[in-house]
């Protein structure tokens, strides 16, 4: 909960955060028997915390947290355009194979594109 209200810039003042480690450091002693790990580094916490927040003078909780600083104009993106093409290959022709074809062969196809013509013409 202090790591989220760090990140999200919840307090407003040092003694927020402080009271928010007091309460942690507490219960830790509360709910925890004395000489159990969670206890002794309730301890050592502490002290390192007391430490650091005396080498930055912020014992006192009259000065107010670092308020973030003003956000950057946001930059106006393009939209992601993304464009798909398709390229068909079409093969070559291949090369039309030549057959001598037999008279009766040809004769008889020239018969039926006459009949098929007749036949068209009469409906």
């Amino acid at each position: 909960d202090i790591l989220r209200k760090c990140k999200d810039s919840l307090y407003s003042t040092i003694a927020e955060f402080r009271d928010d480690w007091d309460t942690m450091f507490a219960n830790a002693r509360k709910y925890n028997a004395e000489g159990t790990w969670i206890w002794v580094d309730a301890g050592v916490l502490e002290s390192e915390l007391d430490r650091i927040m005396d080498k930055n003078s912020l014992k006192d909780s009259a000065i107010p947290a670092p308020t973030p600083a003003p956000a950057a104009p946001a930059v106006k993106k393009k939209p992601l355009r993304i464009k798909l093409s398709l390229k068909l290959k079409i093969p070559a022709k291949a090369p039309e194979i030549t057959q001598n074809a037999s008279s009766s062969d040809s004769s008889s196809a020239s018969s039926m594109d006459t009949n098929d013509a007749s036949s068209v013409d009469s409906d």
